[in-house]
């Protein structure tokens, strides 16, 4: 198993700064992230190139998550979002990575100011598709998210038939997020076809209750349960409160002492 740093807990546009932290407390890679590189200039993307390209580091890329909406019924906002995560995700396999994550997107509006729950589905399986052909022409895996209340297929059932649609798509295991949705792991280890699409994890705890992003062992999540689905894994270690590295390294002996 390998362990990443996100860039976007660090707010680290081009990942540098947190690749450079990766490797003084010996982790094994930077998630890179997708809002973040949208706003580097070209000569910022050939400098993190070169230093990435100096290391072992390995690279993953969370496509675009702020203000876009892959799954919105309004078109335009649909095709702005989608062109966004492409150039995103075309910048970081140019940066280096081979693994992308992607989120599937949210309803838009409600049951009384109008439901455009079919079109937000439909939007969203076709952004998939056509997210998972251009992950296809670089080389790049494109591993899905499972979500939490605000965002489509968040129901495991649901996010299980949605990966079954896409023979290359993979998946990415969210392990606080199906700790808030109350995800059965009997149910998932027993469903072996997406067990064997499972390429990587995002690592984080919480009460149950909320999206809280907390270091592991912090919360409520039994993670001697869930410990044969992260072996041999990729883990992002996604906590976003917190004080200093010592919690990253904290999380990560925990993860490492539970899969032994």
């Amino acid at each position: 198993m390998k362990f990443l740093l996100p860039a976007s807990s660090f707010a680290d546009k081009d990942g540098i700064e947190t690749g450079k932290i990766a490797l003084e407390y010996g982790f094994d890679g930077v998630e890179l992230w997708g809002d973040g590189l949208l706003l580097l200039t070209e000569a910022e993307v050939e400098d993190a190139y070169s230093f990435f390209k100096s290391t072992s580091l390995v690279l993953t890329v969370h496509l675009p998550y702020l203000d876009i909406n892959i799954a919105s019924a309004n078109p335009d906002i649909r095709r702005l979002s989608l062109d966004l995560s492409i150039k995103a995700l075309i910048t970081a396999r140019r940066i280096g990575a081979r693994l992308a994550v992607v989120h599937t997107g949210k309803p838009t509006g409600t049951s009384r100011l109008g439901d455009f729950l079919h079109i937000n589905i439909s939007s969203s399986e076709d952004s998939l598709y056509r997210l998972l052909q251009v992950a296809n022409m670089t080389g790049t895996t494109l591993a899905i998210e499972n979500g939490v209340r605000r965002e489509l297929f968040s129901q495991i059932n649901n996010f299980f038939s949605l990966l079954r649609r896409f023979s290359s798509a993979r998946m990415c295991l969210d392990t606080g997020h199906a700790n808030v949705m109350k995800w059965n792991y009997a149910t998932l280890k027993n469903s072996y076809d997406i067990v064997e699409k499972i390429v990587y994890i995002h690592a984080h705890d919480n009460n149950g209750k909320h999206d809280q992003h907390m270091p592991v062992g912090r919360g409520t999540i039994e993670w001697n349960k869930i410990a044969p689905l992260l072996k041999e894994k990729l883990i992002n270690l996604e906590i976003r409160s917190f004080t200093d590295i010592s919690e990253f390294i904290e999380s990560r002996e925990i993860l490492k002492e539970t899969l032994r």
